[in-house]
């Protein structure tokens, strides 16, 4: 249901809430097609909401993702991937796609710290 939501006109903000207690629980389940739907979003040009949508449902589960643990340890493998591929989604006519997409980075920055995974 919450896949469904992800792109609807009522926003991804409920969505994102969702997937985040979803990824506590089984991230195995969650995370793949929400990284289905961000690289396809990437890929396309023409749908910058659908891009938005995916990079804040994304930061709702970045720590199930970037931590790995048994229930998904390919979860850090596509961090790097990821950040490169958003590089192109800083655009500063789409102020609200920008956030989101720094909110990412941000996240993404700040567990590394946390967590001293500076040598992956």
């Amino acid at each position: 249901m919450a896949l469904l939501a992800m792109f609807s006109r009522a926003g991804a903000y409920e969505a994102s809430i969702a997937f985040h207690q979803l990824a506590q629980l089984r991230p195995e389940l969650v995370i793949p097609p929400i990284l289905e739907r961000l690289y396809s979003a990437l890929d396309t040009v023409t749908e910058p909401h659908r891009l938005t949508a995916a990079l804040q449902c994304l930061v709702s589960v970045i720590r199930p993702l970037v931590s790995g643990g048994e229930a998904y340890p390919e979860g850090p493998s596509h961090v790097l991937p990821l950040l490169m591929a958003c590089l192109p989604a800083i655009d500063p006519n789409d102020i609200r796609k920008t956030l989101v997409n720094s909110l990412h980075k941000m996240s993404c920055q700040n567990f590394f710290f946390e967590h001293n995974f500076l040598s992956l």
